[in-house]
This record gives structure tokens, C-alpha cells and sequence, in this order.
């Protein structure tokens, strides 16, 4: 009997350390249960946003087809002849005021090459001009058929 009783104190010790153990596995399984539920939701979320821009970009597409298709008279373009010599000349062709000229070789922009290759908010916000001086560079480019924000590349100063 005895040999009984010492067989059943031994398996419930075992089994409360079975239990002690377990224990911990059942929080961790139910911390993961309810982060699995946050990331389905989050699933969820992702997954209503991506079918609203799927939404958008078919009505959009819908709405570029239909101007597409409307009668819309061609645009005529004047074609522009750029003359490449004039990036290598200096800025002071432009005959542009002191204060502008100024600004520019600041920024190291000496010739028209480094000048068209700037954007008008790029002058403004780089070179302190006000908007009433890069509209005047913009309407002195004007002036020999260039534009600021040109892209010209593989083009490089002169060397000095």
C-alpha cells in the first residue's frame, strides 16, 4: 500500500510541475492568439485601403479614357531651336540687375549652361531671390529660346 501511496505522491509532484510548466505556454499561446488577431486586423485595414486605390485608379483610368476619346483640337507646339554655344557664355549677357547677378554668382552659377539647368523655385529658394527677380531671369531666358529647369545633360562649364 504503501508502494501505491509513494507512486501517487510521485505523479502528483510530476504533475505539478507539468502544471507549472504549462502554465506559462498557455499565457504565451494567448499572447499570441490576440497579437494574431491585432495583425489580422491590421490585415484588414491594408487590405480595404488597397481596394479603395484600386477603386481610384479604375476611375481614374475610366475618366482618362473618356477624354481620350472627346474631340479636343490639337495643341499647336512652335518648335524651339536650342543653340548649345550659348551655356558656355557668361551670365552677364542677360544684362540682369546687380542685386540679381549677385545672387547668382554666390551660388557659383557664371554661365547660362548652370542657370537654365535651375528651376525658378529652386532660384528662389537657394539664391534668396524674390519671385520678381527670378521672373525676370525667366523672361531674359525667354529672350534667346531657353528655359529655366532645362535639362541638358552631359553638359559641362568651361574651364576657366
Amino acid at each position: 500500500m504503501s508502494k501505491i501511496y509513494d507512486e501517487i505522491k510521485k505523479l502528483s509532484t510530476e504533475l505539478r510541475v507539468l502544471d507549472g510548466e504549462l502554465l506559462p505556454l498557455v499565457s504565451s499561446l494567448e499572447s499570441l492568439q490576440k497579437e494574431l488577431r491585432d495583425t489580422q486586423a491590421r490585415y484588414n485595414r491594408v487590405l480595404k485601403d488597397v481596394n479603395v486605390c484600386r477603386s481610384n485608379k479604375i476611375n481614374i483610368l475610366e475618366q482618362l479614357a473618356v477624354l481620350a476619346v472627346t474631340n479636343v483640337p490639337p495643341v499647336e507646339v512652335t518648335p524651339v531651336f536650342f543653340n548649345p554655344e550659348l551655356c558656355n557664355m557668361s551670365i552677364d549677357i542677360l544684362k540682369l540687375d546687380t542685386r540679381s547677378k549677385g545672387a547668382l554668382r554666390l551660388e557659383n552659377i557664371r554661365y547660362i549652361g548652370e542657370l537654365i539647368q535651375r528651376t525658378e523655385d529652386d532660384l528662389i529658394d537657394k539664391t534668396n531671390l524674390g519671385r520678381v527677380s527670378a521672373r525676370k531671369i525667366r523672361e531674359k531666358l525667354a529672350e534667346y529660346n531657353l528655359n529655366l529647369g532645362s535639362d541638358i545633360g552631359g553638359w559641362n562649364p568651361p574651364k576657366s
